[in-house]
Order: C-alpha cells, then sequence, then structure tokens
C-alpha cells in the first residue's frame, strides 16, 4: 500500500458523514427529516417528506460526497486498492455519520457517487437498472439493491479487483442498510414511490 493511503480514506468519511439531507431539512425546510417518514437523511426520505427539490438536492450533494474522495484519490495516488479504500470509507461515513450519533441515509446516491469515480460504465449500467426496476416496481428499495448487485456484477468483468470488491462491499452494506425494507418486501408491505418522472398515479 502506498505510503499516505489514509489520508484520502479519512477524508472520505469524513465528508461522507455530511448529513446534507438533514441540513436541507433543518436549515432550508424548518423539518428534521429524521423525525419523519422512514427517519432517515438519505435522498429517498428527503424526496418523500419535503418534495422533488430538496430530494433531487439531496441527491446531488450526496453523489459528489462519494464522487469527490475518490477523484481526489485518483489524483494522488496510482494504487486501485486507496481508491477503493477510500469509496467504501464515503459510504460507511454516510450510513453511520460520525455527526449524527453514527445514523445517517441509506448509501444509495454516494454509492453511485463512488462507483463514477471508481467504474463509470458500471455505474451508470448500475444507474439504468435502477430506473428500470423503479419505474416498474416503485420499489426504491428493491431498485436500489437490484442496481448494485448488477454493478457489482459489471465491476466483476470490466473492473480491477479492488474496484470490484468495492461494489460488492457497497452492495452488501445497502442490504443491510435495507434488512427492515427487505422483510417488508417479502411481508408485500413495503411502501411505493412514484418516481418524479411518471404520471400522478395509485402506486
Amino acid at each position: 500500500m502506498e505510503t499516505g493511503w489514509w489520508l484520502p480514506v479519512l477524508f472520505a468519511y469524513f465528508l461522507g458523514a455530511i448529513p446534507f439531507g438533514y441540513l436541507i431539512g433543518k436549515y432550508m425546510y424548518g423539518v428534521d427529516v429524521r423525525k419523519e417518514g422512514s427517519g432517515n437523511t438519505g435522498a429517498t426520505n428527503v424526496y418523500r417528506v419535503l418534495g422533488a427539490k430538496a430530494g433531487g438536492l439531496t441527491a446531488l450533494l450526496d453523489i459528489s460526497k462519494g464522487l469527490i474522495p475518490v477523484v481526489v484519490a485518483r489524483m494522488f495516488f496510482s494504487d486501485p486498492k486507496v481508491w477503493a479504500l477510500t469509496g467504501a470509507a464515503a459510504v460507511v461515513g454516510h450510513i453511520f455519520s460520525v455527526y449524527l450519533k453514527f445514523r445517517g441515509g441509506k448509501g444509495i446516491a454516494t454509492s453511485f457517487g463512488v462507483g463514477l469515480g471508481l467504474c463509470t460504465g458500471c455505474a451508470l449500467f448500475a444507474f439504468l437498472v435502477w430506473v428500470a426496476v423503479a419505474s416498474i416496481t416503485n420499489y426504491v428499495s428493491l431498485a436500489s439493491m437490484m442496481a448494485f448487485l448488477f454493478g457489482t456484477l459489471c465491476a466483476y468483468f470490466y473492473a480491477p479487483m479492488p474496484v470490484t470488491l468495492t461494489f460488492l462491499f457497497m452492495f452488501l452494506l445497502i442490504v443491510f442498510a435495507h434488512r427492515s425494507n427487505v422483510v417488508r418486501l417479502i411481508n408485500g408491505t413495503e411502501r411505493k414511490t412514484r418516481m418524479p418522472w411518471q404520471k400522478k398515479r395509485d402506486v
């Protein structure tokens, strides 16, 4: 491992831990999203509670805090293991935020940002899977897990092994974060969400 590898990893964790969804809700809308909806600070809950504008801004910022550390790591380090660890740290920071007593979001947007930095093609493929599954089922949780399952398979064929392992780690972490959603999916009680591009209708 290259000297100083831990610097971008540490940077990634503390940047990833910034709870943009909470900050947007609190200071732009006067709402604590931790007390509304699903109670997490991710873009999906912000979208459900505060609407498309707040949800979109949260998603953009959460993607950025996954992408930026990986880009920085790639600028200063040549070892894919450093890039991979940096990306993993950003997602861990988002889900287990030190600023919110180790609570946070479920890692989807931040993982997508990490994926863009590590293997852009696989991240875009995962996004297309997400759009397809979300549009067909209106289950954001299912779409998120399926997206990173297929993103991991893509990385296995087209990315270095450290990058593949980070995609796998993100997939497993996302499944862990969605464990209650998995139970509801099995029981048929999972909440459906109308996507912004869909016409108003019952879902």
